[in-house]
């Protein structure tokens, strides 16, 4: 299905020539603010959600608000990604890998150099009722207090370069700045409407408009650090135990059996909560079982 504005960012070059880029600009009374798209091609929610934004701030805006369709080719084959996970290929000395992903993410950062902060718009296509969230890679105040500002549940605490692969945060942290990503809810299912006033709650806080009136937070931000994360070498050979459930959010009690493989025996390291299973027909895809848990798990933090 075409999306207008999927279609103008293919076919925009605004920001140093590179195509995928678009500035809308504003009145030069602020910072260069950026929001990605299409971090993985399956995930089109955003491209929904974000048209009713642009729309509502239309001469609104005091600095440029910057869009950035971050994987254009995988959204074009509505497939997570082309070769490697776009969310995998930031290492920490850059994305080194002969990969159409790894070529793109090159391309992308003297774009991301451009952004004093940016908001990562996903989706969750695998986890069924998964609510919207915020995942935080590398802890920064700024990003701590723009998650702050979202009315979601959950804004979750991520370890940065897992496997020494990095996430497209990542790569905003390592130059000292922010970028966090907003989960809208499971794909096909968000609530529109509460996700276009999270997006404007974060054009507000970052003073890219003017304060608005928008409804009042009716989640309580629970914060949440990853505590333990399972990779497996043949994702071919591991089965998720009959008892575990694989919804996201749900409780985990210490001990309990998540899966079982012909090694052995993978347990929940401590009371906590779930946060992504993955089905194995992922790794079919291309995602490497070294750099990608099959399980994330959770602990709440203060």
């Amino acid at each position: 299905m075409k999306n207008r504005l999927a279609d103008e960012l293919m076919s925009s070059s605004d920001i140093k020539g590179v195509l995928g880029t678009k500035v809308i600009e504003g009145s030069g009374e602020g910072q260069n603010v950026g929001i990605l798209l299409s971090t993985h091609g399956n995930e089109r929610a955003p491209f929904t959600v974000l048209p009713i934004v642009l729309d509502l701030i239309r001469n609104q805006l005091r600095g440029n608000l910057m869009l950035v369709m971050v994987n254009p080719e995988a959204y074009k084959i509505n497939q997570r990604f082309v070769e490697f996970d776009m969310n995998r290929v930031y290492k920490k000395n850059g994305p080194d890998g002969n990969t159409l992903e790894d070529i793109r993410a090159r391309e992308l950062l003297p774009v991301f150099s451009e952004l004093y902060v940016a908001l990562d718009l996903h989706t969750v296509p695998i986890n069924p009722g998964a609510r919207a969230f915020t995942v935080i890679p590398g802890k920064t105040d700024l990003q701590k207090k723009l998650a702050q500002q979202l009315d979601v549940q959950y804004n979750v605490l991520y370890p940065s370069y897992i496997n020494d692969t990095g996430s497209t945060s990542d790569a905003f942290v390592a130059e000292g700045k922010a970028c966090m990503t907003l989960e809208l809810g499971e794909e096909g299912k968000v609530d529109i409407s509460a996700q276009v006033f999270n997006i404007l709650r974060y054009l507000m806080y970052t003073e890219s408009i003017s304060e608005i009136t928008l409804p009042k937070k009716v989640e309580k931000n629970t914060w949440l650090e990853v505590s333990q994360m399972e990779f497996v070498g043949d994702p071919q050979t591991i089965a998720y135990d009959e008892g575990f459930i694989r919804k996201s959010f749900e409780p985990v009690y210490k001990d309990q059996v998540i899966a079982r493989d012909t090694k052995g025996i993978y347990q929940a390291d401590e009371e906590g909560i779930l946060l992504f299973s993955r089905p194995f027909d992922r790794y079919k895809d291309g995602s490497d079982a070294l750099t990608e848990p099959f399980v994330y798990l959770a602990k709440e933090v203060q």
